[in-house]
């Protein structure tokens, strides 16, 4: 890493410790009024906590939002709200999935939002079917396939927006190793099943948080490079401190709650 680069990333990582600081006690800006209505958003991970919150606002304000918790049509009113099943820990679901939604109609298969929303920690060494290791595969690969193989098959309109739901984690990523993308720096000899320490958890977790943050840049470079996509906008965020259910999950952080880890964990989400 240049100098160059190294600053630039102590400046982004001091303004992002300065955004954490600051949110709790600066008054909420109000939304800006948005019409959602002919749009059409999909969003992974949107059965539990930042996914069905935003699957829940896209909905009040409109969109036909897929892969969304079935009450939301009841909290919204909006009946354009439905349901996909897809397993971001297997590629043959991710596969499936596409299959079913290119034999749309070419209006229905239009994505005008995609939301990268879904993602795990986990607290063992899990391995996919695929070969890859489980925090790997569901928080990016996955989202990778079905963003790369949206944009192939034609299905993101020319002013889509494509976001990737970061973490400000990504801050404590070990550094990346192209030719070392499983992780065996850090998961040595545990074998499968083996349980981790809160430091191996935490850097699996922020790894694909980087990672994410890296591929919107190149993403987003690509298709501005491009005749026909570029129009498409794409933004990698981080959601802010949510008390969602990967902090409690016995599989992921919870596992470490009767610890100092967890006591940690706590005081950060109470803020």
């Amino acid at each position: 890493m240049s100098l160059l680069d190294t600053l630039k990333w102590q400046l982004s990582r001091f303004r992002s410790q300065m955004t954490m600081t600051l949110a709790p006690i600066l008054p909420y800006p109000p939304p800006k009024p948005v019409d959602l209505h002919g749009k059409r958003a999909l969003v992974t991970g949107a059965n539990v906590g930042i996914g069905k919150e935003i699957a829940l606002w896209f909905a009040a304000h409109g969109a036909e939002a897929e892969e969304a918790c079935q009450d939301i049509r009841h909290t919204t009113g909006n009946n354009k709200v439905f349901v996909e099943v897809v397993d971001l820990g297997s590629f043959a679901s991710v596969k499936a999935f596409l299959e079913r939604w290119g034999k749309r109609s070419s209006e229905e298969r239009a994505v005008d939002i995609l939301v990268n929303n879904a993602g795990m920690s986990t607290s063992k060494k899990l391995t996919s079917l695929d070969g890859f290791e489980m925090t790997y595969e569901v928080n990016h690969l996955s989202a990778f396939l079905l963003t790369n193989a949206l944009l192939n098959r034609g299905c993101l309109t020319p002013k889509a927006r494509i976001v990737i739901i970061s973490s400000y984690g990504m801050n404590g990523s070990p550094p990346l190793k192209p030719d070392d993308m499983n992780a065996s720096d850090l998961l040595g000899g545990t074998e499968e099943g083996g349980a981790l320490d809160w430091k191996v958890t935490f850097e699996l977790y922020s790894r694909t948080k980087a990672m994410q943050v890296i591929w919107a840049r190149e993403l987003q470079d690509r298709l501005s490079r491009s005749s026909q996509l570029n129009g498409i906008m794409v933004q990698s965020c981080h959601p802010g401190l949510v008390t969602s259910t990967i902090w409690s999950r016995e599989d992921g952080a919870g596992a470490f709650k009767s610890t100092s880890v967890g006591e940690e964990i706590d005081y950060m989400l109470a803020r």
